[in-house]
């Protein structure tokens, strides 16, 4: 297992690189009418180069099929566990609502899991695999469930907007390109991807640095509702979802179940997903709020993760 030392680094790291835009917000230089093009940046070039990439030069063939099904089962009981939990807690329709059930249930394990697992652990690649197929199934459902959650769009329409979605096309392309084993016959096509992959932490963590800039600090810490969503998202959907998944994994002593673990942990315990403020501006609910949300659960990670990462370390030792 990691170094409680290297983990916090590297998590305190990942924090910081929201200083950047911060800077750049509060200089006027970057200014919140840009954050849209960004976004749209993310969601439509970053984030699906960045599951295509990953998916590319993963070997699916030594992997068990049960590991693959775990992954993207505790996704699916992470999100719905927290979504129930979340809507009996945070009752109303208002737009303010909505946005904690949302930011409470939906992790940035693809911006900030993915990345983190690969520098944590380049020596246990099926970390990373495990941690993409989570956010697999966290994307589909965001794309789905979190959608109706922010918009209340019509299953119909949620399904179509799936189907339509550049992450589920660079999943199904990823896959194929896979069972191709196309990184191997044209290299020139991973190379190409990792660039615009390459984008999405570094461009994602600007944008929440201009968002911050945008808001007083002291918002952070002095809404109730702000301090049930980080204990939600950075204390309990771990916590559920490590605790049911890790105890079945080391019961049963399945493969892979320290790695399946750690990964189930890592996708679990990063802070809400980047795209929550983007998301919510686009489908008319508090932006700002979930700007806040988003922000403070990233302060708070820096705390909760290793933390959570030490207990852990302790337990599965």
């Amino acid at each position: 297992m990691l170094a409680f030392q290297t983990l916090l680094l590297n998590v305190i790291i990942f924090a910081l690189l929201i200083i950047p835009g911060y800077i750049l917000g509060k200089q006027k230089l970057l200014k919140q009418s840009s954050l849209t093009c960004f976004a749209n940046v993310l969601m439509y070039v970053g984030m699906p180069f960045l599951v295509f990439a990953t998916l590319l030069k993963l070997n699916f063939r030594t992997v068990s099929v049960s590991s693959i099904l775990i992954s993207v089962g505790a996704s699916i009981f992470a999100v719905l566990v927290t979504v129930a939990i979340g809507k009996l807690c945070f009752r109303g329709e208002s737009g303010q609502s909505r946005v904690c059930v949302f930011c409470s249930s939906f992790s940035n394990c693809g911006f900030m899991g993915i990345p983190l697992s690969q520098i944590l652990f380049p020596e246990h690649p099926e970390i990373t695999l495990y941690v993409s197929l989570f956010n697999v199934g966290c994307t589909c459902l965001l794309l789905t469930m979190g959608t109706e959650l922010l918009s209340g769009e019509k299953p119909k329409q949620m399904f179509k907007s799936l189907c339509c979605s550049p992450i589920l096309i660079s999943v199904l392309l990823g896959l194929a390109a896979s069972a191709m084993s196309l990184c191997e016959k044209l290299p020139c096509v991973i190379t190409y991807a990792e660039y615009l992959a390459n984008l999405t932490t570094p461009l994602s963590m600007l944008v929440l640095g201009v968002e911050l800039s945008l808001i007083s600090l002291t918002e952070l810490f002095k809404s109730p509702k702000a301090y049930a969503v980080y204990a939600f998202k950075l204390i309990l959907c771990p916590v559920l979802t490590v605790g049911v998944f890790g105890g079945l994994l080391l019961l049963f002593d399945l493969p892979d179940s320290i790695e399946l673990i750690v990964a189930i942990f890592l996708a679990t315990s990063v802070p809400t997903a980047a795209s929550a403020p983007a998301l919510a501006k686009k489908y008319g609910v508090d932006g700002k709020y979930a700007g806040i949300l988003t922000l403070g659960t990233t302060v708070w990670s820096v705390f909760t993760l290793p933390l959570l990462y030490f207990a852990l370390s302790a337990i599965i030792r």
